[in-house]
């Protein structure tokens, strides 16, 4: 439910947006509003850019105000903007009649009443969707920062985000719970294997005992020596994680991943390696990587992501979309041109339910970006308002329908 004031900040910036699109002069103070709206959300500027596609911004217009109604009217807030002939306009017949700069104002109250996400819906065009179906079950809350750590001998510590002190001892190796994350204290030349793994609706961040630092995502593991001796650092991943290596000329850093060996020296990379996606993806944010498999080797520059396939050759992408790919790392789901069961795996792993398929087209597709820390309710009703699928909660199933 959107308060009040949401409500009556989305009148004021679709003024503000209106106004200045129009060419007319704005004060400091609502120019530095304006500024402030766009900045706080990324996306924004692109959801303006996006309004010639004005059949679904209509759309969207009615689906907030049939949403709203029943609570606040929202018919105050469309015509304060001069957005009423917007939504009750046929498309296209009198497309030319409605004022192009009202468009802007329409996208700002969608951006601002909409749960403060966006949705960009699948630009080939669809027919339209039977109104949203509404169903009554309890929600399902967003993942949290818990995993497992699995001791040398088979002992299982349960970690989560709170508490301070020693939590196991490897050798003279402490291990420390600190501030929620677990770091290994000392050295030795006694290696033990410990692992830690995070359920489904699971994350966790922590230390190894390099100093070097990793996020964990949903339903992954890494498993490691409480001591790197040798040559080299070496680990182990399922799943997916995101790597800040120190820095150590003399012992390389080594990921191994589902037969891929990923090699660096001390940067920041991303390895997406669940057992369920159809690649192995290790997106280089700064430094450098050495991806091999198969005797083949690639080495990425910053911004560059790695393919990985089965039974193919490593593939580059020079221009990888490095904010999609960390976005997870950063509190977000992120899609792009994303069909829906690659979303719905990131889904079913984060809020730790089973998706079942009412559905055998499965050409739609999606684009923005989205709180992590939304429910599952909220979530779906995002996606509801792309009128591309929709979706029912059962128990800890989320069943898509046409």
């Amino acid at each position: 439910m959107q308060t009040d004031d949401s409500i009556s900040r989305a009148i004021y910036i679709g003024r503000l947006l209106f106004r200045q699109a129009d060419g007319q002069s704005l004060t400091d103070e609502e120019r530095q509003a304006v500024d402030a709206w766009v900045r706080a959300e990324p996306g924004r500027e692109r959801i303006l850019d996006a309004t010639l596609d004005r059949r679904a911004i209509a759309a969207a217009l009615r689906e907030l105000l049939e949403r709203y109604d029943t609570q606040r009217s929202m018919s105050i807030v469309f015509d304060q903007l001069g957005l009423t002939e917007v939504i009750r306009t046929p498309e296209p017949a009198r497309k030319a009649s409605i004022h192009p700069l009202r468009w802007a104002a329409a996208a700002a109250v969608i951006l601002l009443v909409g749960a403060g996400a966006w949705l960009v819906r699948d630009r080939r065009g669809h027919a339209s969707a039977p109104p949203a179906i509404v169903f009554h079950a309890p929600d399902i809350p967003p993942g949290t920062n818990k995993a497992i750590l699995t001791l040398a001998g088979g002992r299982q510590v349960v970690l989560d985000s709170t508490g301070n002190g020693p939590i196991a001892q490897q050798g003279s190796v402490r291990i420390v719970n600190r501030n929620g994350h677990l770091v290994y204290e000392g050295t030795t030349d006694a290696v033990f294997l410990n692992k830690v793994a995070t359920p489904r609706g699971g994350q966790y961040q922590f230390d190894l005992p390099d100093g070097s630092r990793v996020w964990l995502n949903a339903a992954s593991s890494i498993t490691f020596p409480t001591a790197f001796v040798g040559g080299e650092r070496k680990v182990t991943l399922t799943g997916e994680a995101f790597f800040d290596v120190a820095r150590d000329q003399r012992h390389p850093f080594v990921v191994e991943a589902n037969g891929t060996h990923i090699s660096v020296l001390g940067t920041s990379f991303d390895v997406m390696a669940y057992s369920d996606e159809e690649a192995l993806r290790t997106t280089l944010v700064q430094g450098a990587v050495s991806v091999s498999r198969d005797g083949r080797d690639r080495l990425l520059a910053p911004g560059e992501q790695a393919i990985v396939r089965p039974g193919s050759p490593i593939s580059v992408d020079a221009h990888a979309d490095v904010d999609k790919a960390i976005a997870w790392k950063t509190g977000y789901f992120m899609f792009d041109d994303t069909d829906l069961k690659t979303l719905m795996r990131e889904v079913s792993r984060w809020y730790d339910i089973d998706i079942v398929y009412g559905v055998t087209d499965f050409s739609g597709k999606y684009g923005g970006r989205i709180s992590r820390n939304s429910s599952l309710r909220q979530l779906t009703e995002l996606l509801e308002g792309n009128d591309i699928y929709h979706y029912k909660i059962d128990g800890r199933k989320l069943i898509v329908l046409p």
